[in-house]
């Protein structure tokens, strides 16, 4: 490029761009700059017309999932945003290639007014890392939701909100009640009942994520195994509070029977949240922070806690302690 720059012809044409008046130009000339813009601005949008006409999305969302993650969890929650945000556009008449800025925000303060912060936040991470690949790509110029991935967080937000046990109770007695439902669908109720309420019961008195119920092993006398966050995770159900194995064989735990899907059991759980405590002010995930508070009060012991969580780092655990408003030191 060096060479190119310092031949004459360039330096000349630079000279000419830079002391062009486009007043002094003749009307001919003027004529025919004019037409010349018209007719790149005529292309540019036949060339958008086009890449819509072409556009086969399904083929994109394969490519950017293989390029993105092997997790099927976040493949997932990935998914789950995607298909909300192209449900969005669809209601709007809006194509996917014609996203702006504005559009993008538009969208962003709607999930704001029906999400929690950090499921705010997810969402947007995983349609702006569609749009990211949709950029690199060259489908589009640029990522319309490129900077809102770190939403500014209200004050409310910054400490994240626990259930109190007695919340946890109530709403394990919600899921078991349904265990005796009758009417218009209740089979179905009462076929999620059981595996629901056990969810929330591992994820309260144990601290599994959500995501590692899809391939969660009970074994006979409370051992179990799951893979979550890229490792395998083994542990006993009693490791966390006393007699919670015992517990769940009474709520219908059967050893060596495989969970539903970790995405069934977030649906159920999180439909049902908002008619006990209110629009938005729990998540599964809020079920581990439960978990991790009442064990940490418990002995004040983050070594142990930085074990049950499976996390990497004495530094990650107090990273999430201090999330969750405990001070460790």
């Amino acid at each position: 490029m060096s060479d190119v720059t310092r031949t004459s012809k360039y330096q000349e044409l630079s000279r000419i761009v830079r002391e062009l008046d486009i007043d002094q130009l003749s009307p001919a000339a003027q004529k025919k700059v004019l037409e010349g813009l018209l007719f790149d601005r005529a292309k540019n949008q036949l060339q958008g017309k086009i890449s819509k006409a072409d556009f086969n999305i399904q083929s994109k969302i394969d490519s950017w999932l293989s390029d993105t993650t092997n997790s099927k969890y976040t493949r997932r929650t990935y998914l789950n945003a995607l298909d909300g945000f192209l449900c969005h556009l669809r209601e709007e008449n809006i194509h996917p290639l014609e996203i702006t800025y504005e559009i993008a925000v538009q969208y962003r303060n709607q999930l704001k007014d029906n999400y929690a912060y950090a499921s705010v936040q997810s969402k947007i991470r995983s349609i702006s890392s569609f749009y990211s690949h949709l950029e690199r790509c060259e489908d589009i110029q640029r990522n319309p939701f490129k900077g809102m991935k770190r939403l500014k967080m209200n004050q409310a937000d910054k400490v994240k909100q626990i259930p109190t046990p007695e919340e946890v109770e109530q709403l394990l007695r919600f899921f078991l009640d349904d265990t005796i439902a009758t009417g218009t669908g209740s089979h179905l109720k009462r076929a999620a009942a059981v595996p629901t309420a056990l969810a929330v019961c591992i994820m309260a008195f144990r601290g599994l994520r959500i995501g590692a119920f899809d391939t969660l092993e009970v074994k006979e006398g409370g051992a179990f195994t799951a893979f979550s966050k890229g490792k395998t995770i083994t542990g006993h159900l009693d490791d966390g509070s006393a007699g919670t194995y015992d517990r769940l064989r009474t709520m219908g735990l059967q050893p060596n029977t495989p969970f539903s899907t970790g995405n069934t059991l977030k649906n159920n759980i999180e439909r049902k949240i908002p008619y006990l405590f209110g629009k938005n002010k729990y998540s599964c995930h809020s079920f581990r922070h439960f978990f991790a508070v009442q064990q940490y009060q418990a002995d004040k012991d983050i070594y142990r806690l930085k074990m049950l969580l499976a996390h990497d780092s004495i530094s990650t655990t107090e990273r999430y302690l201090s999330g969750l408003g405990i001070e460790t030191k």
